[in-house]
Parts: C-alpha cells; sequence; structure tokens
C-alpha cells in the first residue's frame, strides 16, 4: 500500500493537530474539557486525490474501491483506522470521499489525541493500476 504523498500527508495531519490544539483552548464556563474536545474533532473528514496508474496517467472515468488507513508511522507498521470506499473517478482520475462515511461513529476520535502526527495510506483496489 502506498501512502499519500508527503504535502497531502502534511496537510491531513496539520488539520488533526491543529483540531487538537483548539480542544486544549478554554471554553465557556458551562463546557467541560471533554465536551469541548469532543465537539472540536470531526467525525467524518473531506478528503480528495488523484488515482493514476503504474505509468503515471490518471485513471478516469471508472469505479473502482478505495482503502484508507491511518497509521501511526510514515513507513511501516499496524494501521490504526481503516475503511474501504466504492468511489467514482472523474475523467482525470480525481475523487472526493468522506472519511468515517461507512460507519455511525464515524472516524474514531481517540485516533488522533493532540500532538500526534497520523499519516493516511490510501490503497486503490482496480486491474487497471
Amino acid at each position: 500500500m502506498r501512502r499519500v504523498l508527503i504535502y497531502t500527508c502534511t496537510a491531513f495531519v496539520f488539520l488533526f493537530v491543529q483540531l487538537g490544539a483548539s480542544a486544549e483552548q478554554p471554553e465557556a464556563a458551562s463546557s467541560s474539557p471533554a465536551q469541548a474536545s469532543v465537539a472540536s474533532v470531526p467525525r467524518l473528514i473531506q478528503f480528495n486525490g488523484l488515482v493514476r496508474d503504474r505509468s503515471g496517467e490518471p485513471l478516469g472515468g471508472m469505479t473502482t474501491r478505495l482503502t484508507f488507513s491511518v497509521y501511526e508511522e510514515s513507513q511501516g507498521g499496524a494501521a490504526l483506522w481503516a475503511e474501504s470506499q466504492v468511489i467514482q473517478l472523474d475523467e482525470q482520475g480525481r475523487y472526493t470521499v468522506l472519511l468515517g462515511a461507512t460507519a455511525n461513529e464515524g472516524v474514531p476520535m481517540e485516533l488522533f489525541p493532540a500532538g500526534k502526527a497520523r499519516w493516511l495510506g490510501v490503497q486503490v483496489e482496480s486491474r487497471a493500476c
């Protein structure tokens, strides 16, 4: 499985580091710290990407299954969380998904403790790749 390019991962990780940091900010007196943390972490995360074949050409206009996995390390290690979605690629091979959409509870909040980086791997399950 290939991990998402560094610049994409950095944006993804930065999102959660920022959300974790904002959860540590003082809230109104009526909120407990636990409530503040729950309110600041999204349960569904929009993610977009581009699928290319082995020669680097975009795979466009087809339906494929993508498996998204969250890791603690940039290389190696077991996935902390994963889900698969069947998606339709546009003519340039682009897609947009909501991570966590396949489960009622969405993406588990415990995946993103404050100050911890996480890496997203995307695997394309298609014969054309």
